[in-house]
């Protein structure tokens, strides 16, 4: 069942992530459908995260309350039924419209997933289950890319976005027969105990610390980052291969594919690598933040050769590399933010996950109007465009690897939990 729990999950990850992806895939018909500027299609991508922060930590800290498994079906319902609404988009503000009533349907997913999965999965094999999920995504850039390019070449983008909505559906029915959470014992949390967290007031005056602290600032900042290059490879990244390597749209859809195996295999492979570590050693910082954090900057070096070479083949190995080794910071990143404060993991994981899609608002922007300023000249403006998020990687992927140390956190809270425990 955890298995299937797990597929389910993935698929609708698989959904999410192509819904955004349309909007990449989409662009040039858009632009000329709408006459939209640079500017403009970049206010349009980011729509999609104007609502997607705030409501992603509303629905995360709720699903603490009703049940991951409550909220994640009406996710999944609710944005069914909003991408079925593309055949009433008319122009420009009805598109952002409905971009960003989108976004706050799929907001709170990833989080309040992540938690579920941690209700699933045993510590020393959450890093394996959570690259799974999180390569949901890139399976939509794997299958979804040239089937979606199809579709929108010859039956435009609004049948996309629909059928996207009518597989959504599917993911719901299914959903209905999964339980809450596994009918056996066995599964140990991140302290070691066969028991959930005791459950006690929220007391901002204990939290804020923990929001100021070293390891949640610096966990945020490389999350940001990582994003940036997400959301940039969704909005901007079939636009590149078109404009500045000049492949067809055909061509494009065929480029995001290998892209996606690349990444699949690279994120599955440093993912577990990492479960490995963990396993052996049990210790949490060499294991995940060490790894995460030499993996950005690792990406960011690699990225910015890009603007040294703009050949086809080299894109495609520097984008599935570099993305492949970004999408850790969405499967540890929440990890690491649970283990600063294990009793409210839905709250935790939710503040990394908003506090990412804020690159989601202003990057897809900044890009536009970078392209918008360099003129006719577009290369120019992508290249300024992948050196910024280039450069965000490589320092606060340094920054992250210094500073962060959950498990200082844990040390100090154990006497306080296993006293706590004791009373209850």
């Amino acid at each position: 069942m955890r298995w299937f729990v797990l597929a389910l999950l993935s698929l609708g990850l698989l959904i999410d992530f192509a819904d955004k992806s349309i909007m990449g895939f989409a662009a040039d018909p858009i632009m000329k459908e709408f006459h939209l500027t640079y500017s403009e299609w970049g206010i349009a991508g980011g729509a999609a995260f104007w609502l997607f922060s705030i409501v992603g930590v509303i629905g995360a800290a709720l699903s603490d309350k009703v049940g991951t498994k409550k909220m994640l079906g009406f996710m999944i319902f609710f944005w069914s039924i909003l991408q079925l609404g593309a055949f009433a988009v008319t122009g420009l503000s009805v598109l952002v419209l409905y971009r960003a009533l989108l976004g706050a349907g799929e907001g709170p997913f990833t989080p309040t997933a992540m938690s579920h999965i941690e209700k699933w999965f045993a510590p020393e094999s959450r890093g394996l289950a959570a690259s799974i999920f999180i390569n949901g995504s890139n399976v939509g850039s794997l299958v979804g890319a040239p089937v979606l390019v199809t579709m929108i070449v010859h039956f435009g983008w609004r049948i996309a976005f629909a059928s996207l909505g009518i597989l959504g559906f599917v993911v719901f029915i299914a959903w209905i027969f999964c339980p809450e959470k596994p009918k056996f014992k066995g599964l140990q949390t991140e302290l070691g105990e066969d028991k959930d967290f005791p459950r006690k007031k929220f007391i901002w005056s204990e939290f804020y610390p923990i929001l100021l602290s070293p390891a949640c600032i610096f966990t945020l900042l490389i999350g940001f980052s990582s994003m940036w290059l997400t959301v940039w490879s969704a909005v901007w990244m079939p636009n590149y291969f078109t404009s500045v390597i000049h492949l067809t749209p055909e061509g494009m859809g065929w480029a995001v594919s290998a892209i996606g195996v690349i990444m699949i295999i690279v994120s599955t492979l440093i993912s577990y690598f990492s479960d490995r570590m963990f396993a052996k050693n049990q210790d949490f910082r060499k294991s995940r933040v060490m790894v995460t954090g030499s993996s950005m900057v690792v990406t960011g070096l690699i990225l910015s050769s890009l603007v040294l070479a703009h050949s086809e083949l080299w894109a495609i190995i520097v984008f599935g590399f570099g993305i492949g080794l970004s999408q850790l910071a969405f499967i540890m990143l929440p990890q690491i933010m649970i283990r600063l404060l294990p009793e409210r993991a839905g709250l935790m994981a939710s503040i990394v996950t908003s506090f990412m899609n804020i690159a989601g608002i202003i990057g897809p922007m900044m890009t536009g109007f970078a392209l918008q300023s360099a003129g006719h000249n577009v290369t120019l403006g992508f290249d300024h465009s992948i050196l910024f998020i280039a450069a965000g990687l490589v320092l606060f992927g340094l920054l992250f690897s210094l500073f962060v140390d959950p498990d200082k956190k844990m040390r100090h809270l154990e006497p306080a939990i296993v006293k706590d425990s004791s009373l209850n």
